[in-house]
């Protein structure tokens, strides 16, 4: 079932994969689920069990607050881009940001074409 929280884990899950760089086939892989479930679970339409929400978290490297929705995905980056100084890693993640956006406002286009 569609619901805010499971819309709100699901963008957490898009964004942390997104800065991570890795695939949806590779993060389906490592939630030992098809990638079809992996997109319901990113879209918000099937909630994500505590047992994968626990083994994402350790991917990641984030606590459950961080990916749950107590924490802000900001300091998930920082600490993703340790090996970096703040303003390197501040100045990428405003870079992917844009990139993101833009990314989403193309598919949301195309989608409108298409229909």
């Amino acid at each position: 079932m569609k619901t805010k929280l499971n819309e709100e884990i699901g963008r957490r899950l898009k964004w942390l994969a997104f800065f991570a760089g890795i695939t949806t086939r590779k993060l389906a892989t490592v939630l030992n689920v098809t990638p079809s479930t992996l997109y319901y679970i990113m879209n918000g339409r099937v909630p994500l069990s505590l047992d994968k929400a626990a083994k994402l978290a350790a991917y990641f490297k984030v606590s459950l607050d961080d990916l749950l929705g107590d924490g802000t995905l900001i300091p998930i980056y920082f600490r993703h881009k340790s090996g970096m100084s703040k303003e390197a890693a501040c100045a990428e993640f405003l870079e992917k940001v844009d990139i993101y956006l833009h990314t989403q406002e193309s598919a949301a286009a195309s989608k409108e074409a298409d229909a």
